[in-house]
């Protein structure tokens, strides 16, 4: 059950998120030193939330699965926790093995749902963009020093369908 907050005249319960993860890769050494890595996983979260204004009641859920696959040429086994790559250096989870890898990130599901008192506002679709990311980490060339370079795009186009109240409403 939610714990509610009251601020300001108005009450809130804090969001409550479900979600799973499934993922799998495979190591397909080519030589000595070099390997492919394909890896893909998918991601399903719900989450929800309810709150109070005065009189009127508000909520809203979301349900997003978002599938991920990648591919990794790599040189070496050791992840490196602390690679001096500045997109990652912020986030301790994050470890970086030396290699070029390619990697999509596509959302199959997505259902937004808001009820304001008796009105209900709600999008849904998966013609969402595509998430490209290209990325390359050398590794040590030598004491010190390493190379890296990342690149992010989006591909295709933002494509829901908006009703409100059962009305097509979506934006022309």
């Amino acid at each position: 059950h939610a714990n509610t907050l009251k601020e300001n005249g108005a009450s809130y319960d804090e969001i409550v998120t479900d979600a799973f993860y499934v993922a799998s890769d495979y190591k397909l050494g080519l030589n000595d030193t070099f390997y492919l890595k394909p890896q893909v996983g998918y991601v399903q979260a719900f989450s929800k939330n309810e709150y109070k204004i005065g009189d009127t009641s508000y909520s809203w859920k979301q349900n997003d699965g978002i599938l991920v696959a990648a591919l990794l040429f790599g040189w070496g086994d050791k992840a490196d926790s602390k690679p001096g790559v500045y997109f990652l250096d912020n986030d301790d989870d994050k470890k970086v093995i030396p290699g070029f890898s390619v990697a999509m990130e596509k959302q199959l599901v997505y259902k937004y749902t808001e009820e304001e008192g008796s009105d209900k506002y709600e999008m849904k679709g998966t013609k969402s963009p595509m998430t490209l990311k290209v990325a390359f980490f050398s590794g040590e060339i030598v004491e010190n020093l390493t190379a890296a370079a990342y690149y992010e795009t989006k591909v295709g186009a933002k494509d829901y369908k908006k009703t409100a109240n059962g009305t097509d409403v979506t934006p022309k």
